[in-house]
């Protein structure tokens, strides 16, 4: 994937595999990006089974992945105390806010903070 740098938040990964055609076409053209929150949640998603982990794996080793530094621990800590978040939310809007990039997302809880960060649902 080429073009516009995005945040790939795991509701829309989730919908990406199951193969959900508004996630597909919005990821379309796009530079995808993932937090390392997202690679955990999706590969503790209830709906992968033992047998195909190894290909969980291999998809998500398409997509650029990032870390949690200073900026995201920190960032985090604010927004999970300041707007409730789940911490696994907060880390990946930090990530995307980190980052300066959009976050494409299902989940519409991130609209209490959309005014921090450009959250696109999907």
């Amino acid at each position: 994937m080429s073009g516009e740098r995005v945040l790939v938040d795991t509701s829309a990964m989730v919908d990406f595999v199951k193969g959900v055609d508004a996630v597909a076409a919005a990821l379309t053209g796009k530079e995808a990006q993932i937090s390392i929150i997202t690679e955990i949640e999706f590969l503790s998603w209830p709906g992968l089974s033992e047998e195909r982990i190894p290909e969980a794996r291999a998809f998500l080793n398409e997509y650029a992945s990032n870390g949690i530094g200073d900026f995201i621990r920190d960032y985090s800590a604010w927004l999970k105390r300041t707007y409730k978040l789940k911490l696994p939310d907060a880390v990946i809007a930090a990530t995307a806010k980190n980052l300066n990039v959009p976050l494409l997302t299902r989940d519409k809880g991130f609209n209490k903070i959309a005014h921090l960060i450009d959250v696109r649902l999907i």
